[in-house]
């Protein structure tokens, strides 16, 4: 690939079949999550790239079923050195079945979510390595994203199957169920300087549009901006809108499991389009670097690492970091402040990280 020199760190923890979050942590370890059982969030030393193994994250099952646990986009940080981390459960949302290791992954018409008590959210002590339980965010529905609001000490996510809207409360401890928002079609949030949070509704026609979540009103409200015209066929499971990202100018950009970039003005909540940068679909995460660049993952079967120029208007397409499998591709991304990419693969059966340095 152009410029960048592809470095593959694998992240051996018991049964970690996917990388499904990643995260530099206040103290500059990647912190990476991952689809595997109870021991799901990794470390890795920037310096060395030596992987550690954070311990068992979550509590084992009462009901002890045989699915995977998984950090899906639900890996966020707080200024103090917090990590939240919800609990996922390795369940297709579109009961398309197939299985990594065995008996790992559950379709929905194969696997009873009553042997399930549904995910929680756990807080991680950078500083003290200690793991709390902070509570059920929704019975029977696995942890399928979190995004957080730092200044006001929020977070806010979904879980799967049912596709509900909740908040946390870091201060109080609240949990709210803000109910159901549609069928599923928005893989992750994003969350405004002003507190709104951001993120795809499906109409019954198949078509998706924008929600938010108005902070100081607490309701949920579906607008009717368009994002995706018709979800049509899912791309290697996933429909509608891929990833998010909130800039620190104000804008949210949304990448679509088509491959389009769009733009959304959280003051007017106005949508553009930016661009497609590459012909094939699929944008999976969203990254900026020191230079001003948003970094992108996009691409498929195999990702390329693509970097949009905001002042410019302009797409660089630096080319594939890994071309030795006949599928790669990445669920999520972070660039650190020296500009060093962090790619993580996911559905391959293959848990590696890619750093990328220039």
């Amino acid at each position: 690939m152009k410029e960048f020199k592809t470095k593959a760190i694998e992240v051996k923890l018991r049964e970690a079949c996917a990388v499904t979050a990643l995260l530099p942590g206040k103290s500059g370890t990647i912190y990476v999550g991952l689809t595997a059982y109870l021991n799901c969030l990794a470390g890795i030393d920037p310096k060395t790239d030596k992987v550690t193994d954070i311990g068992p994250i979550f509590p084992e099952r009462k009901n002890r079923v045989h699915v995977l646990d998984k950090i899906h986009n639900s890996l966020v940080k707080d200024n103090d050195g917090i990590l939240y981390i919800g609990r996922g459960i390795n369940l297709d949302w579109n009961g398309v079945g197939g299985t990594i290791t065995g008996t790992a992954n559950a379709a929905m018409g194969s696997f009873d979510m009553g042997a399930f008590e549904g995910g929680r959210i756990y807080s991680y002590d950078e500083n003290t390595k200690k793991v709390k339980d902070l509570g059920l965010m929704m019975r029977q529905n696995g942890v399928h994203s979190l995004c957080i609001d730092t200044e006001r000490k929020m977070i806010y996510g979904y879980g799967i199957p049912d596709f509900h809207f909740y908040s946390f409360n870091i201060t109080t401890g609240e949990a709210r169920d803000f109910g159901k928002i549609s069928q599923y079609c928005s893989h992750n949030f994003g969350v405004a300087k002003n507190g709104n949070v951001y993120g795809g509704w499906m109409h019954g026609d198949g078509s998706v549009h924008l929600f938010k979540y108005d902070a100081k009103k607490e309701e949920l409200f579906r607008l009717p901006q368009l994002m995706v015209f018709h979800v049509g066929k899912d791309i290697a499971s996933n429909i509608g809108l891929d990833s998010w990202f909130s800039d620190e100018s104000g804008d949210i950009y949304v990448g679509t499991v088509e491959g389009i970039l769009m733009k959304i003005n959280t003051e007017t909540d106005e949508v553009s389009v930016v661009g497609k940068p590459l012909v094939s679909p699929r944008i999976t995460g969203m990254a900026k670097g020191p230079d001003g660049l948003i970094y992108l993952s996009a691409g498929y079967p195999v990702m390329h690492l693509v970097a949009y120029d905001p002042k410019k208007n302009k797409f660089t397409d630096f080319g594939q970091p890994e071309t030795k499998h006949p599928m790669c591709y990445y669920h999520g991304m972070t660039v650190t402040k020296d500009g060093t990419v962090y790619m993580g693969e996911t559905d391959g059966g293959r848990s590696i990280v890619y750093k990328l340095t220039r």
